[in-house]
């Protein structure tokens, strides 16, 4: 259902779809999303990898401050660290890995730069070679 309602919000005009965006985050889909990334069934994690880039591609920003605000800090982002290096389905990699992508382009950070989110402990984990 989520995704479907994302896919329709492409018909929105910008201004109506970045506020529509900022709504779902101010009413808990992260933290919705958070929760689904550890769920068992693969198809389940990759419906929630696949709403995550939907949001990406309208507002990086909103998933940046999420990860910031956090808290215990950065579930979500040791989750999506996780399931990439632990998950055997090729798909979700190759989804969370094209979110890696946009948390970290850098003609959209603003806001939060995303080094500065990751523990040192998992700064060695994004090697380029893996993220590219």
């Amino acid at each position: 259902f989520l995704q479907e309602l994302l896919s329709l919000s492409k018909n929105l005009q910008p201004m109506s779809r970045l506020q529509f965006f900022r709504d779902l985050k101010s009413r808990g889909l992260f933290d919705s999303l958070h929760n689904s990334l550890g769920d068992p069934n693969v198809s389940s994690r990759l419906a929630t990898a696949e709403i995550i880039g939907i949001t990406l591609m309208h507002d990086p920003s909103l998933l940046r401050s999420f990860i910031s605000t956090q808290q215990p800090p950065r579930l979500m982002l040791n989750e999506l660290l996780s399931r990439f290096f632990s998950d055997t389905d090729v798909g979700l990699m190759v989804l969370i890995c094209d979110i890696f992508r946009a948390l970290l382009d850098t003609e959209t950070i603003s806001d939060v730069c995303l080094f500065f989110l990751l523990p040192p402990s998992h700064l060695h984990l994004l090697s380029l070679n893996k993220i590219l």
